[in-house]
């Protein structure tokens, strides 16, 4: 920003200072002190062709603004971190039921709920239902909010089993994440779009068999199951 302000050429004094004032004010600078010059010069422009006695150059008197130094404000940057570190939180919690930061800790593991909150008012999952009927409209906001819920109790089940996994077994990676690269925080779309061309087939009366798409799916697929202690035959149980 420094050097696009000096690259800058005006005709006027008056003009470099609106320049400075409008560059002093950009939200980047807060942090810092400047000091500014405002430099002027001239410039001798001659006419083509030989000269006479006659002759004389057009003068131009230009100026620019020059950052001479610049340097952190510390009051400043002692606010603006503080600022930066901290969260505001109502809660309707007594004082002697949590500590702030394990009130920080229960509000950061908020994501969930936000992202399924996200999910629940998005246009697309039930821009396509059409219903005028009110009894129908609350069962229908009753289904979606516990399809939601199945969604964060697959996720946490999820990742409670890798914790134990990690716990158990510090060095063995599961290799079940995205492209198959190790599992890291197990998410329910993982899982989702992992096997979604799986399904379950028919075979006889009571009886069916789960089928899998390909083999490299049945590799990614089968560890996130036994995150949670499933298997493709105990979920029909």
């Amino acid at each position: 920003m420094i050097k696009t302000l000096e690259k800058k050429v005006f005709a006027c004094y008056a003009d470099a200072e609106k320049e400075y004032n409008r560059f002093a004010k950009l939200k980047e600078l807060r942090l810092f002190n400047c000091k500014v010059e405002i430099l002027h010069s001239t410039k001798e422009k001659w006419p083509p062709g030989r000269r006479s006695v006659s002759t004389k150059p057009t003068i131009t008197e230009i100026y620019q603004v020059k950052v001479i130094d610049i340097e952190f404000n510390e009051e400043r940057c002692a606010q603006h971190m503080q600022n930066e570190a901290t969260f505001v939180l109502i809660s309707n919690l007594a004082e002697h039921c949590t500590t702030d930061e394990e009130l920080l800790k229960i509000y950061k593991g908020q994501h969930m709920v936000e992202t399924s909150f996200q999910q629940l008012k998005s246009p697309s999952l039930a821009s396509v239902i059409y219903l005028k009927n009110p009894t129908r409209i609350q069962a229908l906001t009753m289904l979606l909010n516990f399809s939601l819920l199945i969604q964060a109790i697959i996720q946490f089940r999820m990742r409670s089993g890798l914790k134990t996994h990690f716990e158990e077994n510090p060095t063995a990676t599961i290799s079940a994440g995205w492209a198959g690269r190790p599992l890291v925080n197990p998410t329910f779309k993982l899982l989702y779009e992992h096997s979604i061309n799986c399904k379950y087939e028919h075979v006889q009366r009571d009886e069916y068999r789960f089928v899998w798409s390909n083999v490299e799916i049945k590799e990614l697929v089968l560890p996130l199951l036994e995150l949670m202690g499933l298997s493709p035959a105990s979920i029909l149980q």
